[in-house]
């Protein structure tokens, strides 16, 4: 799915499911993503400005240039977390197998 440059501020996007969709230079200012499947999706330039971000899958995302002014702080986090585990770092990736 091509949405390059789109305009989605404010938009109620709760449960989207974009895999692998093209997201470059889009708008999503104050979106509501909870939910959304965003996994290999090029956020590249994108705004995510106040945007509402729990629960998103961000698997195997890259975030370069990626505006996340005014997001909340427990947002974030769990972006940050889900990257990292997505990446193989997480507490699963540590666990021995018997």
């Amino acid at each position: 799915m091509d949405l390059t440059g789109a305009r989605l501020e404010g938009a109620e996007l709760t449960g989207v499911h974009w895999f692998g969709a093209n997201l470059s230079g889009a708008d999503l200012t104050g979106a509501n993503l909870a939910g959304a499947n965003l996994s290999e999706a090029n956020l590249s330039h994108a705004d995510l400005s106040g945007a509402t971000l729990p629960g998103v899958d961000l698997s195997g995302l890259e975030l370069p240039d990626v505006s996340l002014a005014g997001a909340t702080a427990a947002d974030i986090v769990s972006l940050i977390r889900k990257l990292y585990t997505a990446r193989g770092n997480g507490p699963e990736a540590r666990r021995e197998t018997p």
